[in-house]
């Protein structure tokens, strides 16, 4: 289970670029807000199935992409 500090820490690091991210796929607002934080929810539950933690940003970039296929 990912400790709420290294769960902090890597949102903080990374929200800007996951919403510009889903912002290439998904022009309403509410869903781009909606699908970074589905995202994010997913990453920090499998968090444990990351090999190698420093690949955070691509592994979580791919299920924002993801998520927005399933929107």
């Amino acid at each position: 289970m990912i400790s709420k500090k290294l769960a902090e820490e890597l949102y903080t690091e990374n929200l800007d670029h996951l919403r510009r991210v889903v912002s290439a796929m998904e022009k309403d607002r509410a869903r781009i807000e909606d699908i970074v934080q589905e995202a994010f929810l997913k990453a920090f539950q499998a968090f444990e199935q990351l090999r190698d933690p420093s690949k955070f940003r691509a592994w979580i970039s791919r299920i924002a992409v993801n998520q927005c296929y399933e929107y």
